[in-house]
């Protein structure tokens, strides 16, 4: 997504496009300084899913204190299961409903984020991603209740057939495709990646969605034991369900895949 500066009338059109073109994924991310808010529609709807930066997404001293969080709340955000953003539901159907709720966001903005400068927005208009890993979530939820062998080697053997969301660094890249994994924090001095089940996980992860790609365990962990920094992989960090990988589980992984090559080679 290519961010773009737009004035208000800009901004208008461009919350427009979320329900008359793309698909049933359509996202919009707004961007004025250090916040942010997301907005999400699709081709033919008549409404809009607005969420509001966290504060555990914004520049540490740039924290939401419990007025402007009122604010938010005032402006009709609510905290829903499952999302770390206040969220609004906007309705499109009274003629100037866009730019009333265009309006809206930049007083919020200065309001509540104190932020100043461009309104930048970047679009991704198409379908939404359905990548689901069920198996893998039950087996992940099961192992967390009862530590056991046999559940690990479960939840080993989902990942390795699972198709992942792995976050990338697209700096250099021509495209998401080729991207390498990106580094989503460090353990002891080691890189550590970061991978999810399935778009809801990663958008709790960041509203934003920022780059991934879907890739198949088995290609993704010999990928990963090559990466000569890599500490761990995380999935699906910081949401309800999830788990790290260290270096040695990955390794193992990596090597289970070669051995399926190796044997089902004619």
């Amino acid at each position: 997504m290519t961010p773009q500066t737009l004035d208000p009338d800009g901004l208008v059109a461009a919350l427009q496009r979320l329900v008359t073109e793309g698909g049933d994924g359509n996202r919009l991310v707004w961007t004025r300084g250090h916040a942010f808010c997301v907005l999400t529609g699709e081709r033919g709807g008549r409404s809009l899913t607005v969420e509001a930066a966290p504060s555990a997404m914004l520049p540490e001293g740039q924290g939401l204190t419990l007025r402007q969080v009122h604010r938010l709340r005032d402006a009709g955000f609510v905290k829903r299961p499952g999302m770390r953003a206040l969220v609004r539901h906007v309705a499109l159907d009274e003629a100037g409903a866009l730019r009333a709720l265009v309006d809206t966001l930049r007083g919020l903005f200065v309001e509540v984020y104190g932020a100043s400068g461009d309104d930048q927005v970047a679009f991704q208009l198409g379908a939404l991603d359905r990548t689901e890993n069920a198996p893998l979530i039950a087996a992940m939820e099961t192992l967390a209740k009862k530590r056991d062998h046999s559940l690990r080697t479960r939840v080993y053997r989902e990942l390795l057939d699972a198709e992942l969301l792995l976050l990338v660094d697209t700096a250099g890249a021509a495209g998401a495709a080729a991207a390498p994994p990106r580094v989503v924090g460090e353990l002891s001095g080691w890189d550590v990646a970061g991978c999810f089940t399935d778009l809801a996980a990663l958008r709790h992860f960041d509203p934003r969605v920022p780059p991934y790609r879907p890739i198949r365990g088995r290609q993704l962990f010999p990928m990963l034991a090559e990466m000569p920094r890599l500490g761990s992989l995380l999935v699906n960090p910081g949401g309800r369900i999830g788990g790290e990988l260290y270096r040695n589980e990955v390794q193992t992984l990596a090597e289970a895949c070669l051995r399926r090559v190796r044997t089902s080679a004619p």
